[in-house]
């Protein structure tokens, strides 16, 4: 049993977008979102400019490819936007796993548009994936008695976020194959830093944290950095792997997230969650197989 490279590396992206998102948390608490997309992508692209010393950044090899590279940026701003958004609206359990959902769409258009197959092992260790994110992300005892108006809040914004990422990791497929995947994310990071900001200008506060970001710097800079490296390696992934193999997996994130509450808050996992950590393992090694 082994795991490819590409595989590793969206296990790897999985384990870092977790991670970034437990650290995110207090951040959005205290400064609010807009700020806290800010800083994070902002610090995340710093992150990213000493990879520049050890790989080849790869430059367009037309303008088509150019244009592509512009729209991932675009696409994954309006998708953060509309990600944060659903938070303000609704509740974490559920525009998470709709979201989080995004890699059903890249796995759609991988197989109906490239062409991509799957054999049935790594369709199987996909499907279990696929399944295993919602599971581990829907909170039961936040959803069980609420009204329906109540659960409906934020679903357009997860639903714009879930199809704004499952295609825009499509496209960062596509690009790659005109520009090294290091230049697709470095430009991608830039538009959303820029796209960010401006729409963080626009409202009363700015993008300055205040008194209220004090002591947050370690976080927001840890959570930065590690968002970073999640894109990158699943960026880095997808040069040797089907975009519909190795996308679900990455975006099993909300497993980990669920792991580190349960050891440093004792936030008791649900059986459901659990339930759906079990899938995502036995998906990865059906993936290994």
């Amino acid at each position: 049993m082994s795991l490819s490279i590409g595989i590793l590396a969206g296990i790897c992206a999985a384990v870092a977008w977790g991670v970034a998102d437990f650290f995110a948390k207090s951040a959005v608490d205290k400064v609010g979102s807009l700020r806290t997309l800010f800083w994070v992508q902002s610090i995340g692209l710093l992150a990213l400019l000493p990879a520049l010393a050890l790989f080849p950044l790869g430059l367009p090899s037309g303008g088509a490819v150019l244009g592509i590279a512009l729209l991932i940026g675009i696409v994954n701003a309006a998708s953060y936007f509309s990600f944060y958004r659903g938070f303000e609206k609704g509740k974490l359990s559920i525009v998470s796993p709709i979201a989080g959902s995004a890699s059903a769409v890249t796995v759609i258009l991988g197989i109906a548009l490239l062409g991509e197959r799957l054999s049935p092992v790594q369709g199987a260790g996909v499907l279990l994936a696929l399944v295993g994110i919602p599971l581990v992300s829907i909170n039961m005892r936040e959803i069980r008695g609420r009204k329906l108006a109540s659960l409906a809040a934020g679903v357009p914004e997860a639903l714009f976020t879930m199809l704004g990422w499952g295609v825009m990791w499509f496209l960062v497929a596509l690009a790659e194959e005109g520009a090294g995947w290091l230049f697709v994310i470095l430009a991608m990071r830039f538009v959303t830093v820029t796209c960010a900001g401006l729409y963080s200008g626009m409202g009363k506060g700015g993008i300055a944290l205040g008194k209220k970001g004090n002591g947050l710097w370690k976080v927001i800079a840890a959570a930065g950095i590690l968002d970073a490296a999640g894109f990158a390696m699943l960026a880095y992934a997808l040069t040797s792997e089907f975009a519909s193999l190795v996308t679900p997996i990455s975006h099993a994130y909300p497993a980990v997230t669920v792991a580190l509450a349960f050891l440093f808050l004792r936030e008791k996992p649900l059986r459901t969650q659990l339930l759906g950590i079990v899938a995502i393992l036995l998906g990865v090694v059906a993936l290994s197989a």
